[in-house]
């Protein structure tokens, strides 16, 4: 049996509790495909709500929202015990991420408990400050059996590693619908709306650029009062799955506007990417991932005249060159669908 150990809610409850959509779809996508057998969630203390109810394939292990800060943190400890013993009985278990949410799982099961742990490597931000629990976790990936990293440019080192940026269920890859050159091309800026994405600096650039129409969702400090100011940008909230999805009718670029300059945007691969890839629309980002050398993708410097200057090379696209952008299906089955994952998995595990 092989079980994944995440930290993830159920998807009925993601906006309200603002957790990250891309970590749902990430888990969910290889449990629903048969990746894993099972999964527990220890569910961060921060998005403890009383409707969080088991599923087929998943538990979750949270407290109550009404629980005080020493509760909370007293059920953190207990989730962490009862997972390790829930676990224990898997042949091969899988974290989803060693952090501050399953740490705890991890040493018991590997150190106590002798098991066959590996580790989904998808984000580290290193430290150097021993108080932090950062500082540690390249021992813990280390002392796994294996790791599959999402990113070729991770910090971490291990014997047994792969390399997957991220995954995408066959079913969910679109045919590419060809645009006809009066087709008008808009902008998609998803995600969360901080530095580290890059936000401020496309929210610069198409202030700039009043004939370009930017969409926007997600999460952040939004001034919308400013934004009114600027008909060409649309600010559509944080939406429900289903809905953000609708946002790709309207939009033919998405952008992926990484500051290259942060660690964590070094350690980590935007799993949104493949995502706009699978719903055929023309990437452009500010990184060139090693991770997408078999992709059709845009980069530019994360420079505000140089994003500029590459979006009104994109207005100024005809349809078939904006086409051979779009069209990433071949590149998508062969390296991130859930069979390349079963593959990737059974590898690591008999390494």
């Amino acid at each position: 049996m092989r079980v994944l150990i995440c930290n993830i809610v159920p998807n009925s409850l993601i906006v309200e509790l603002k957790a990250p959509q891309a970590a749902n779809n990430f888990c969910f996508n290889l449990l629903d495909n048969g990746c894993f057998d099972y999964a527990y969630s220890i569910v961060p203390v921060s998005y403890y709500h009383n409707d969080i109810q088991n599923e087929r394939k998943i538990e979750y292990l949270c407290g109550s929202s009404t629980y005080n800060r020493l509760f909370r943190s007293l059920y953190f400890l207990y989730a962490n015990l009862k997972c390790a013993f829930k676990a224990k009985n898997a042949h091969d278990i899988w974290f989803y991420n060693i952090c501050r949410a399953n740490f705890i799982c991890f040493i018991l099961l590997r150190f106590l408990f002798r098991k066959r742990v590996y580790a989904i490597l998808l984000d580290y931000t290193c430290s150097s400050d021993r108080r932090s629990i950062q500082y540690y976790l390249p021992y813990l990936y280390k002392r796994s059996f294996g790791v599959i990293s999402l990113s070729q440019r991770s910090s971490i080192i291990h014997a047994n590693i792969q390399y997957k940026a991220g995954v995408i269920p066959s079913g969910q890859i679109k045919n590419v619908n060809r645009n006809s050159n009066n087709d008008k091309v808009r902008f998609l800026f998803s995600g969360n709306l901080d530095v580290h994405t890059g936000f401020p600096l496309a929210l610069e650039v198409f202030k700039d650029l009043p004939d370009c129409e930017l969409y926007i969702s997600g999460s952040g400090n939004i001034l919308e009062t400013e934004l009114s100011l600027f008909p060409n940008i649309h600010y559509c909230g944080y939406l429900p799955y289903d809905q953000y999805l609708k946002l790709y009718d309207k939009v033919t670029v998405c952008l992926s506007f990484r500051d290259p300059s942060y660690d964590e945007n070094n350690n980590n691969f935007p799993s949104k990417i493949l995502e706009y890839f699978s719903y055929g629309k023309v990437v452009l980002s500010t990184i060139k991932y090693p991770e997408l050398k078999d992709f059709h993708f845009l980069s530019c410097d994360f420079d505000k005249e140089c994003i500029k200057n590459e979006i009104r090379n994109i207005m100024l696209m005809s349809a078939d060159e904006l086409n051979y952008f779009r069209d990433n299906r071949k590149a998508l089955l062969a390296n991130f669908s859930t069979e390349s994952w079963k593959k990737c998995l059974d590898t690591v595990e008999d390494y």
